[in-house]
């Protein structure tokens, strides 16, 4: 679709599914994620796939 033939009203909708795929963690589960990705051999790709 082009950006001519969108309206306001599918902006908002996008915008709002957007911030709905973000992922929030309680400060444990961030700390582990980091731990792992300063693990030897760790790739910041691959930990990030994890979670």
């Amino acid at each position: 679709m082009k950006r001519a033939d969108r309206n306001v009203s599918t902006d908002v909708v996008d915008a709002l599914r957007a911030r709905a795929r973000r992922r929030r963690w309680c400060d444990n589960v961030k700390a582990q994620i980091v731990t792992e990705s300063f693990g030897p051999g760790a790739a910041m790709s691959e930990v990030a796939r994890q979670h």
